[in-house]
Protein backbone atom coordinates (compact mmCIF):
# COMPACT_ATOMS: atom_id res chain seq x y z
CA UNK A 1 0.00 0.00 0.00
CA UNK A 2 1.46 3.48 -1.06
CA UNK A 3 1.82 5.55 2.07
CA UNK A 4 0.03 8.72 1.21
CA UNK A 5 1.01 11.33 3.96
CA UNK A 6 4.56 12.11 4.81
CA UNK A 7 5.85 13.95 8.23
CA UNK A 8 5.72 17.38 6.37
CA UNK A 9 2.05 17.00 6.20
CA UNK A 10 1.34 16.74 9.39
CA UNK A 11 3.51 19.11 10.39
CA UNK A 12 1.38 21.32 9.18
CA UNK A 13 -1.22 20.65 11.73
CA UNK A 14 0.91 19.76 14.94
CA UNK A 15 4.69 19.85 15.34
CA UNK A 16 6.21 16.68 15.40
CA UNK A 17 10.15 16.09 16.62
CA UNK A 18 13.22 16.42 13.82
CA UNK A 19 13.99 12.76 15.17
CA UNK A 20 11.05 11.02 14.96
CA UNK A 21 11.53 7.61 13.64
CA UNK A 22 10.54 6.87 10.20
CA UNK A 23 9.52 3.51 10.46
CA UNK A 24 6.79 4.16 13.20
CA UNK A 25 5.50 6.80 11.73
CA UNK A 26 5.08 5.16 8.45
CA UNK A 27 3.74 1.96 10.20
CA UNK A 28 0.83 4.25 11.62
CA UNK A 29 0.46 6.02 8.55
CA UNK A 30 -0.33 2.18 7.18
CA UNK A 31 -2.42 1.91 9.76
CA UNK A 32 -4.53 4.76 9.59
CA UNK A 33 -5.18 3.72 5.98
CA UNK A 34 -5.67 0.04 6.12
CA UNK A 35 -8.09 0.44 9.03
CA UNK A 36 -10.09 4.31 9.31
CA UNK A 37 -9.26 5.36 5.66
CA UNK A 38 -10.25 1.99 4.20
CA UNK A 39 -13.56 1.89 6.88
CA UNK A 40 -14.53 5.19 5.54
CA UNK A 41 -14.10 4.84 1.93
CA UNK A 42 -15.30 0.86 1.43
CA UNK A 43 -13.05 -2.02 0.58
CA UNK A 44 -14.39 -1.39 -3.05
CA UNK A 45 -13.09 1.97 -3.92
CA UNK A 46 -10.33 1.94 -1.04
CA UNK A 47 -8.48 -0.85 -3.64
CA UNK A 48 -9.91 1.24 -6.70
CA UNK A 49 -7.78 4.28 -5.34
CA UNK A 50 -5.01 2.64 -4.57
CA UNK A 51 -4.92 0.17 -7.78
CA UNK A 52 -5.28 3.86 -9.88
CA UNK A 53 -2.32 5.63 -7.74
CA UNK A 54 -0.45 2.11 -8.30
CA UNK A 55 -1.13 1.11 -12.15
CA UNK A 56 -1.33 1.73 -15.55
CA UNK A 57 0.56 5.20 -15.62
CA UNK A 58 2.47 5.87 -18.79
CA UNK A 59 5.94 7.09 -18.86
CA UNK A 60 6.98 10.12 -20.08
CA UNK A 61 11.06 10.35 -21.24
CA UNK A 62 12.89 13.40 -20.80
CA UNK A 63 14.70 15.87 -19.22
CA UNK A 64 12.78 17.90 -15.99
CA UNK A 65 14.09 20.67 -13.97
CA UNK A 66 12.13 22.20 -11.22
CA UNK A 67 11.46 26.14 -11.05
CA UNK A 68 9.52 26.12 -7.70
CA UNK A 69 6.81 24.34 -5.30
CA UNK A 70 4.32 24.59 -8.31
CA UNK A 71 5.89 24.84 -11.57
CA UNK A 72 8.98 22.67 -13.44
CA UNK A 73 10.64 22.47 -17.23
CA UNK A 74 10.67 19.71 -19.86
CA UNK A 75 13.38 20.40 -21.79
CA UNK A 76 13.48 20.41 -25.38
CA UNK A 77 10.10 19.24 -25.62
CA UNK A 78 6.31 20.23 -26.46
CA UNK A 79 3.90 18.90 -23.32
CA UNK A 80 1.44 21.71 -24.08
CA UNK A 81 -1.47 19.32 -25.02
CA UNK A 82 -0.77 17.79 -21.35
CA UNK A 83 -3.06 20.71 -19.56
CA UNK A 84 -5.32 18.51 -17.44
CA UNK A 85 -3.27 15.31 -17.23
CA UNK A 86 -3.01 13.67 -13.70
CA UNK A 87 0.99 13.36 -12.96
CA UNK A 88 3.01 10.20 -10.86
CA UNK A 89 6.33 11.70 -10.13
CA UNK A 90 9.42 9.73 -8.88
CA UNK A 91 6.37 7.36 -7.80
CA UNK A 92 5.37 8.87 -5.14
CA UNK A 93 4.31 12.61 -5.69
CA UNK A 94 0.72 13.28 -7.83
CA UNK A 95 -0.14 16.53 -9.10
CA UNK A 96 -2.43 17.56 -12.22
CA UNK A 97 -1.00 19.90 -14.77
CA UNK A 98 -2.67 23.06 -14.29
CA UNK A 99 -0.96 25.29 -17.34
CA UNK A 100 1.88 24.67 -19.80
CA UNK A 101 3.23 27.14 -22.64
CA UNK A 102 6.26 26.75 -24.68
CA UNK A 103 9.20 28.99 -24.73
CA UNK A 104 11.25 28.55 -27.30
CA UNK A 105 11.43 24.46 -27.38
CA UNK A 106 10.75 23.80 -23.36
CA UNK A 107 7.74 23.45 -22.01
CA UNK A 108 6.86 25.42 -18.54
CA UNK A 109 4.48 23.22 -16.29
CA UNK A 110 2.59 24.60 -13.61
CA UNK A 111 0.77 22.34 -11.22
CA UNK A 112 -1.64 22.06 -8.78
CA UNK A 113 -2.67 19.60 -5.91
CA UNK A 114 1.08 19.00 -4.42
CA UNK A 115 4.17 20.01 -3.70
CA UNK A 116 6.97 19.15 -6.20
CA UNK A 117 10.17 16.93 -4.95
CA UNK A 118 13.30 18.50 -5.19
CA UNK A 119 14.47 16.81 -7.94
CA UNK A 120 12.37 15.28 -10.65
CA UNK A 121 13.90 12.27 -11.71
CA UNK A 122 10.94 10.28 -13.21
CA UNK A 123 7.39 11.52 -15.21
CA UNK A 124 4.51 9.60 -15.67
CA UNK A 125 0.66 10.66 -16.78
CA UNK A 126 -2.47 9.78 -16.73
CA UNK A 127 -5.70 11.33 -18.61
CA UNK A 128 -7.85 10.24 -15.82
CA UNK A 129 -7.53 12.62 -12.64
CA UNK A 130 -10.60 11.78 -10.57
CA UNK A 131 -8.51 10.09 -7.71
CA UNK A 132 -6.36 12.78 -7.86
CA UNK A 133 -8.63 15.11 -7.10
CA UNK A 134 -10.19 12.67 -4.08
CA UNK A 135 -6.12 12.27 -2.87
CA UNK A 136 -5.43 16.07 -2.75
CA UNK A 137 -8.60 18.06 -2.75
CA UNK A 138 -10.14 20.51 -5.04
CA UNK A 139 -12.74 23.31 -4.87
CA UNK A 140 -16.15 22.24 -6.36
CA UNK A 141 -19.86 22.92 -5.97
CA UNK A 142 -21.74 21.64 -2.94
CA UNK A 143 -25.50 23.09 -2.91
CA UNK A 144 -25.01 25.06 -5.81
CA UNK A 145 -21.97 27.12 -3.84
CA UNK A 146 -18.71 26.57 -4.47
CA UNK A 147 -16.82 25.33 -1.65
CA UNK A 148 -12.98 23.88 -0.46
CA UNK A 149 -12.23 20.21 0.03
CA UNK A 150 -9.20 19.34 1.39
CA UNK A 151 -8.60 15.73 0.32
CA UNK A 152 -7.45 13.00 2.14
CA UNK A 153 -4.28 13.62 4.06
CA UNK A 154 -5.76 15.85 6.37
CA UNK A 155 -8.15 13.28 7.82
CA UNK A 156 -5.15 10.58 7.91
CA UNK A 157 -3.19 13.34 9.38
CA UNK A 158 -5.93 14.15 12.66
CA UNK A 159 -6.38 10.26 12.76
CA UNK A 160 -2.55 9.50 12.92
CA UNK A 161 -1.99 12.63 15.43
CA UNK A 162 -5.22 11.13 17.65
CA UNK A 163 -2.93 6.94 17.63
CA UNK A 164 0.48 9.00 18.00
CA UNK A 165 -0.76 11.14 21.42
CA UNK A 166 -2.00 7.63 23.30
CA UNK A 167 0.90 5.42 22.63
CA UNK A 168 3.60 7.62 21.55
CA UNK A 169 5.77 7.13 24.01
CA UNK A 170 5.41 3.17 24.20
CA UNK A 171 8.42 1.47 22.57
CA UNK A 172 8.54 -2.43 21.77
CA UNK A 173 11.72 -4.02 22.27
CA UNK A 174 13.01 -7.73 22.76
CA UNK A 175 12.34 -7.69 26.52
CA UNK A 176 8.61 -6.30 26.13
CA UNK A 177 7.09 -3.06 25.62
CA UNK A 178 8.47 -0.11 27.53
CA UNK A 179 8.34 3.91 27.80
CA UNK A 180 11.67 6.21 26.68
CA UNK A 181 11.88 9.23 29.41
CA UNK A 182 13.79 12.01 29.69
CA UNK A 183 15.01 13.84 32.96
CA UNK A 184 14.25 17.16 31.37
CA UNK A 185 10.41 16.44 30.53
CA UNK A 186 7.98 15.82 32.09
CA UNK A 187 4.81 13.64 30.70
CA UNK A 188 1.88 14.95 30.03
CA UNK A 189 -1.04 13.88 32.88
CA UNK A 190 -3.66 11.65 31.44
CA UNK A 191 -6.48 14.67 31.04
CA UNK A 192 -4.27 16.42 28.77
CA UNK A 193 -3.16 13.63 26.71
CA UNK A 194 -6.90 13.08 26.89
CA UNK A 195 -8.04 16.27 26.43
CA UNK A 196 -5.56 16.35 23.00
CA UNK A 197 -6.71 13.18 21.72
CA UNK A 198 -10.79 14.38 22.06
CA UNK A 199 -9.05 17.67 19.45
CA UNK A 200 -7.51 15.31 17.34
CA UNK A 201 -10.31 13.30 16.88
CA UNK A 202 -13.08 16.13 16.36
CA UNK A 203 -11.17 17.49 13.71
CA UNK A 204 -11.13 14.05 12.00
CA UNK A 205 -14.55 13.87 11.98
CA UNK A 206 -14.70 17.28 10.17
CA UNK A 207 -12.78 15.98 7.65
CA UNK A 208 -14.30 12.93 7.44
CA UNK A 209 -17.65 14.72 6.92
CA UNK A 210 -15.97 16.75 4.10
CA UNK A 211 -14.64 13.59 2.74
CA UNK A 212 -18.73 12.16 2.45
CA UNK A 213 -19.60 15.58 1.17
CA UNK A 214 -17.13 15.60 -2.00
CA UNK A 215 -18.05 11.81 -2.41
CA UNK A 216 -21.84 12.20 -2.13
CA UNK A 217 -22.07 15.32 -4.61
CA UNK A 218 -19.71 13.16 -6.81
CA UNK A 219 -21.04 9.66 -6.88
CA UNK A 220 -21.11 10.24 -10.88
CA UNK A 221 -17.73 9.71 -10.84
CA UNK A 222 -17.18 7.09 -7.86
CA UNK A 223 -19.63 4.55 -8.31
CA UNK A 224 -18.16 2.29 -5.76
CA UNK A 225 -19.11 4.64 -2.71
CA UNK A 226 -22.01 4.27 -0.68
CA UNK A 227 -23.87 7.25 0.24
CA UNK A 228 -23.50 7.91 3.92
CA UNK A 229 -24.07 10.76 7.11
CA UNK A 230 -22.01 13.06 8.41
CA UNK A 231 -20.04 12.31 11.87
CA UNK A 232 -21.13 13.61 14.79
CA UNK A 233 -18.37 16.06 15.52
CA UNK A 234 -19.41 16.56 19.47
CA UNK A 235 -19.15 12.90 19.94
CA UNK A 236 -15.56 13.26 20.76
CA UNK A 237 -16.11 16.24 22.97
CA UNK A 238 -16.07 14.73 26.64
CA UNK A 239 -14.38 16.45 30.08
CA UNK A 240 -11.36 14.30 31.49
CA UNK A 241 -11.34 15.20 35.28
Amino acid sequence: MKLLTTIEDIRKYRQLGKQLNADNFEGRVREVQENELTELLGRELSYELFDYLDNNWIVQAGTFVRNSDTQFTALAMDLTSFVGYGLRINEETFVIIKAASLVLTDTIIEVEGYILPALITTLEYKIAVDYLNLLNGKNYLLNSKMVSFNGLRPFISWKLLAIFVGDGSIKHSDTGNMSILSPNFERPSGASINAARSVYLENSSREENRIVDYLNENQILFPLWVQKGQQNIESFNFIVV
